[in-house]
């Protein structure tokens, strides 16, 4: 399996377990937490992205396990057929 194909299915069942794990990307969950003494699993996610943006550079987090990618792909490849012009910037 080569590293798009990986990178597809992980995309995938991280877009489809979405609405379980929607509480884990919540900063207010990390708020709370912590005013009451506990590390949430929040944290544990955003500590888990900040440091493989470190390992694997900038937004790898948004590459392989955001939830919305599929719908950016999607949008991406809708624009290629109508040939839509975009911004793009450099």
């Amino acid at each position: 399996m080569n590293r798009q194909r990986l990178r597809k299915l992980i995309l995938l069942i991280s877009f489809i377990l979405f609405p379980l794990t929607i509480f884990y990307f919540s900063p207010y969950l990390i708020i709370e937490a912590t005013s009451v003494g506990i590390v949430s699993g929040s944290m544990i996610v955003f500590a888990f992205l900040f440091l493989s943006s470190l390992v694997f550079g900038k937004r790898a987090g948004c590459h392989y396990i955001c939830w919305m990618t599929p719908f950016m792909s999607i949008g991406r490849k809708i624009r290629n057929i109508l040939k839509y012009p975009s911004l793009r910037l450099r």
